[in-house]
């Protein structure tokens, strides 16, 4: 199994012709099987090279899953962004984030709603309202979008609408805990989030 804790300091990062940092974060992984992730990571690599459409892209996420899902599951792995801080032209993105797979129930993986269930989760997250906008629109364009459904200024909103806002800055603080979701000390339903 795969335990590994880094500290990573960047001085600029280039996206594009923009550049950003200096930055600072503290990743872990705990129990991780690497057989299993390996050939995880290589078959989402290989199907990524292919090209083709999200949807493709997520049966063979789900396809691998199912394969060499169980063994990574059955480790407990953990992973954990602590301290994480970045510059950006925007302003600064501050957070956190620990995810930990409690107790795995292989039918999980028939419906994977039902992971919710086995995980542990939480993340506290500080971002410039323009950093934000642009994150959900791009992930909801790879995710969502078809010539029938664009991503509209409201798609967005409704998206982020977890998040409180003050002097141009988005935060949230979620806990996810046996399929409940907490953000901001207050019950959601799962599908706030999601949809």
């Amino acid at each position: 199994n795969l335990t590994i804790a880094m500290k990573m300091a960047l001085q600029q990062v280039a996206v594009g012709k923009d550049y950003y940092g200096p930055g600072y974060g503290e990743l872990e992984l705990r129990h991780w099987h690497t057989e299993s992730l390996g050939k995880i990571i290589k078959a989402l690599v290989e199907s990524r090279q292919q090209g083709g459409a999200p949807t493709q892209f997520n049966l063979v996420m789900l396809a691998m899953l199912m394969q060499y899902g169980v063994t990574l599951l059955n480790n407990a792995p953990e992973i954990a962004i602590n301290h994480l801080s970045f510059e950006t032209k925007d302003g600064k993105i501050q957070g956190e984030l620990q995810v930990k797979m409690e107790e795995f129930n292989a039918r999980s993986l028939f419906n994977p709603w039902l992971l919710l269930n086995d995980l542990t989760a939480q993340i506290e997250m500080r971002l410039p309202e323009a950093i934000l906008f642009n994150v959900t629109k791009a992930w909801l364009e790879w995710s969502f979008a078809t010539e029938e459904h664009a991503v509209t200024q409201d798609s967005i909103k409704q998206r982020i609408q977890t998040w409180l806002t003050q002097d141009g800055y988005y935060s949230i603080s979620m806990h996810l805990k046996k399929g409940i979701l907490h953000s901001h000390g207050q019950q959601l339903p799962i599908a706030t989030w999601w949809q």
